[in-house]
């Protein structure tokens, strides 16, 4: 089946290649420990996760938890430290 995807997506897709791994935050909140074992896997990693760990949800309120997002002054001057990196993914 194929689907559609962004222009944005597309262009991450050219950037990185076969670096880039995507996964639906469906899929992390319903098999955490599939995507977990994915992205190690991605990484070269050749053990699984082992049985025991447990993957659990944390900050995962649907509210801002403080205002860093929102102090455009701070963004701005994230953005300034890591112009470089954020310029190839816009």
């Amino acid at each position: 089946r194929t689907q559609a995807i962004s222009p944005h997506l597309s262009e991450m897709k050219v950037l990185f290649g076969d670096r880039l791994t995507l996964f639906h935050q469906e899929l992390l909140r319903l098999s955490p420990r599939l995507v977990y074992n994915g992205l190690a896997s991605a990484l070269g990693v050749s053990q699984p996760f082992p049985k025991e760990v447990s993957f659990r949800r944390y900050n995962s309120r649907r509210r801002h938890r403080t205002d860093l997002c929102r102090n455009t002054s701070l963004v701005e001057m994230f953005k300034d430290a890591v112009s470089e990196d954020y310029v190839g993914i816009q």
